[in-house]
């Protein structure tokens, strides 16, 4: 049934999921030795979201391809998903086995290996991956990433620099960029980095963010309020951009406007305690009057209590 899998492989490369896996699902009940199908079906199942169903096809063309290097990759990604990370990790070392110059499987364990904290393991494993594949633009933006972890600017900034070079429309490479500049203390390179990265992906809202620090730190707080509450029209729902409008609008001693905000962010993320705490503490630059000085430190004894109480709580 070579046809038929290879027009459930086309609309699962169309984008056209829910008919692929209907295909694929066909085929598995009818040929259940197909590993192929089984493979394609996990990955179909990954894309609407079904990890359980998804973990248990990719189990079954496991099952039937041991030796299958790339089976064990999609494995891992499923086990990711699914927030098994010691998991993932073992299918990646066995893919490895089976094809030690695997150089995806090189840079996906980098990846989890620096959500489990490993970042120095991390940061080799993103090397190999370069090793490996020296166009792989990817690799080198993980290898940023893990870099600045490690407070390797300089070099993160070469990484994420190496990224552009072979990718030059990779928002996220030039969001790298501009965060290595940022950390390095160079806020003008670090503006002219994320210009970049917001062209090419008006939505990257990390971008966004730091563009809104760079900015006030360039003391230009009402470009910086402009770019959060553009980005806020394209992304209503992150409770950070609400967050960070609260923090711009209270430095000009909007305490009703910014309170507002710190409600929106805390209603999309209910218990985060940086927003509880900058909500329940905030002050005015300028008292109007002894009586304002009064309720201030009235309402800020109120929030005090209120963390102590719910410390338990916010997360």
């Amino acid at each position: 049934m070579t046809a038929p899998l290879n027009a459930a492989r086309a609309a699962l490369q169309a984008g056209r999921t829910e008919q692929a896996i209907v295909q694929l699902a066909q085929i598995t009940s009818t040929e259940p030795t197909n590993a192929e199908a089984f493979s394609l079906l996990a990955m179909g199942c990954v894309r609407i979201g079904k990890l359980g169903e998804a973990q248990h096809a990719i189990q079954r063309a496991l099952a039937l391809q041991p030796q299958n290097a790339d089976f064990h990759l999609t494995a891992a990604n499923i086990e990711q998903d699914l927030g098994h990370l010691d998991a993932s990790v073992a299918l990646l070392g066995r893919a490895l086995v089976l094809r030690p110059a695997f150089a995806q499987a090189h840079n996906n364990l980098g990846i989890v290996l620096s959500d489990l904290g490993r970042v120095e393991e991390a940061s080799n494993a993103f090397v190999e991956a370069i090793r490996l594949n020296p166009q792989y633009a990817r690799a080198y933006a993980n290898l940023a990433t893990a870099q600045m972890r490690m407070l390797k600017l300089h070099d993160a900034l070469a990484s994420a620099q190496s990224a552009i070079a072979l990718q030059p429309d990779y928002a996220h490479a030039h969001h790298l960029l501009a965060n290595a500049h940022s950390m390095l203390g160079d806020p003008q390179a670090a503006q002219r980095a994320l210009v970049n990265a917001l062209r090419l992906k008006p939505d990257l809202v990390e971008s966004a963010l730091l563009m809104a620090q760079v900015l006030s730190k360039l003391k230009r707080p009402d470009e910086a309020e402009q770019v959060i509450r553009d980005a806020l029209t394209r992304s209503p729902n992150r409770a950070e951009l609400w967050t960070s409008l609260g923090d711009l609008v209270s430095g000009r001693d909007d305490l009703t406007g910014a309170l507002d905000a710190y409600q929106r962010s805390l209603q999309l993320r209910p218990n985060d305690v940086t927003t509880t705490t900058r909500a329940a503490l905030l002050l005015p630059n300028i008292y109007a009057s002894d009586t304002h000085l009064a309720a201030c430190r009235e309402r800020y004894a109120r929030g005090v209590d209120y963390l102590v109480t719910n410390a338990d709580t916010l997360s």
